[in-house]
């Protein structure tokens, strides 16, 4: 919710609060692959986009923002 908040006023800070979501949503999706969870590999290789999008749109979001 914060994340969005921030996107919604153009804050380059929404960023670091989408990966900080990414890498909990990782760790959770990861433990669920190690306790033999069914469907876990498909939401954890999700979360891995997810986390690469957050990664590239910090990166084009920090190009076109001027401070």
């Amino acid at each position: 919710m914060l994340a969005q908040i921030l996107a919604t006023y153009g804050y380059l800070s929404q960023w670091v609060v989408w990966l900080l979501v990414d890498a909990v949503g990782l760790l959770l999706w990861w433990n669920q692959i190690q306790a033999g969870g069914s469907g876990a590999l498909g939401m954890f290789v999700l979360m891995i986009v997810k986390t690469f999008n957050a990664f590239y749109g910090m990166y084009l979001w920090s190009k076109t923002t001027e401070y």
